[in-house]
């Protein structure tokens, strides 16, 4: 749970000009307070734009759920309702509308800004916090993790939600010694909580795959790659090594350490323009068993969860796309209308014509490259 303590380091890091230069989006999902559970919003956030929806109750008790949207501000960190009321982006109700499984009869009635205006403030040091201010009255709500931590892990959620696969891409374009390429992608995997410590104190383990299609860590892997990883209370970001190489006696060689802040499904680190590791983390290439290893320079990575846990640990409870798609279909076919993605606009689908419309795509991105270089001075 969060404190006001870390509310107020977050306050004097923006007073200090401590913040990432890097982009900064909230996270879309459902957000509460779990001091005052009971009440919760939606909020869903799409470029610069942020739609929320509040399932609360009037002040006789009776439920009530209200939406508002408009652009985000302050470089998409604060969300604002404007100076007019019937714009959307102050509280709107709505009655009149259609119940569970009932005929549509045609939208509900709105009320606009009935009840009154908003103001969500984001944490920009942490996309899943947020100070709200509706009814006149300020509140820390934060979003809530339904499912990252589960009932017998007996460890934080800030370990247990690491589990799974996780893509990352290292810019490495200020490497002393130039790479073939400014831009590497790795993949790792998560698959086990070691406790051997202390549950407060665990580590998640897992490999470095051998290869994108692989979300499970092999005998071969887990001796070869593999990665130990924990959170670092002092800087609230997690550290996590990778053994890259071994030597002939099969002692870790040469080791990556990844120092990110990582949120639900995504981690970023050294993305504050410098390559000082205990400014904001990033990925640091070292010989293992290095001393110091917050000396060396520490480069810009942002990675995000490209498996989840149950696929990870047991793939065979994880629904398989093509079984997902008959599903889909079945149910699809008793709606007796077009569905999205559905081959309802008589252009050929045989393999042929599609191959053919490909090639012509390729073409025409090509001569849109061709048009647009203009060789130096």
């Amino acid at each position: 749970m969060l404190t006001r303590a870390r509310l107020a380091l977050s306050v004097t890091l923006l007073a200090l000009g401590l913040t990432p230069a890097a982009a900064f989006t909230p996270e879309s999902g459902v957000w509460w307070n779990p001091a005052e559970s009971g009440t919760g919003l939606q909020i869903e956030i799409q470029d610069n734009f942020m739609a929320l929806s509040g399932y609360v109750f009037n002040n006789n008790g009776t439920p009530v759920w209200v939406t508002a949207q408009g652009l985000l501000q302050a470089g998409g960190a604060r969300f604002v309702s404007s100076d007019n009321r019937s714009d959307g982006s102050w509280l709107n109700t709505f009655s009149g509308g259609q119940c569970i499984g009932c005929p549509y009869l045609g939208p509900p009635v709105e009320e606009l800004g009935s009840k009154g205006p908003v103001v969500v403030t984001f944490d920009p040091n942490n996309p899943t916090v947020a100070v709200l201010n509706w009814g006149g009255r300020n509140t820390l709500i934060e979003r809530y993790q339904f499912y990252l931590g589960r009932p017998g892990d007996n460890v934080p959620v800030h370990t247990s939600k690491m589990l799974g696969e996780w893509s990352a891409m290292l810019d490495l374009s200020n490497v002393a010694t130039p790479a073939a390429t400014d831009f590497v992608g790795d993949v790792l995997v998560f698959d086990k909580i070691n406790t051997a410590i202390a549950p407060a104190r665990s580590s998640f383990e897992g490999c470095r795959p051998p290869d994108a299609l692989t979300t499970r860590c092999s005998a071969i892997s887990n001796a070869q790659n593999h990665v130990v990883g924990s959170f670092d209370v002092d800087s609230r970001r997690h550290f996590f090594i990778v053994t890259v190489t071994r030597d002939s006696a099969g002692e870790p060689l040469t080791c990556l350490l990844y120092d990110v802040r990582v949120d639900t499904n995504s981690f970023e680190g050294g993305l504050d323009g410098d390559l000082q590791s205990n400014n904001d983390g990033g990925v640091i290439p070292h010989d293992c068993n290095t001393g110091n290893v917050f000396a060396l320079p520490a480069y810009p990575v942002r990675g995000f969860r490209s498996a989840s846990r149950t696929q990870v640990i047991d793939a065979s409870s994880a629904q398989q796309r093509n079984t997902a798609a008959t599903d889909f279909a079945m149910e699809a076919a008793k709606l007796g209308v077009p569905v999205p993605g559905g081959n309802s606009n008589g252009v050929a689908n045989d393999a042929v014509s599609i191959q053919t419309r490909r090639n012509a795509l390729v073409t025409e991105l090509q001569q849109q490259l061709s048009s647009r270089y203009s060789p130096p001075n």
